[in-house]
């Protein structure tokens, strides 16, 4: 039987996100979410530690859940940061236009 390293790298990965998550959310004193983040972290600890003493598992439709909403939250950021820069960049390649003509 091989290990699932992969898996549980994974699964470390996705933990951290939750925790950064949380304490976001903490700091921002939305406490249903703090609750439901401290669940869904508790789901995918439980998950990981059952991984590890099992082997082999598919994943459970509920950590894929959670693993599709993690990434459309980190990219949902990525993107609106981006975007935000974004609006200040034409000004300032416009501005470089303008001084470069003088």
């Amino acid at each position: 039987m091989r290990w699932p390293y992969r898996k549980v790298q994974s699964l470390k990965k996705l933990y951290d996100a939750l925790a950064a998550r949380l304490d976001q959310a903490s700091a921002g004193q939305d406490h249903d979410l703090c609750v439901r983040l401290k669940t869904e972290m508790n789901e995918v600890q439980s998950f990981t530690e059952l991984l590890i003493e099992t082997g082999k598992m598919d994943w459970p439709e509920h950590i894929l859940k959670i693993r599709q909403s993690v990434y459309k939250h980190c990219h949902r950021t990525k993107r609106v940061s981006n975007a935000e820069d974004n609006v200040c960049k034409p000004f300032l390649l416009t501005m470089g236009d303008v001084f470069a003509s003088l």
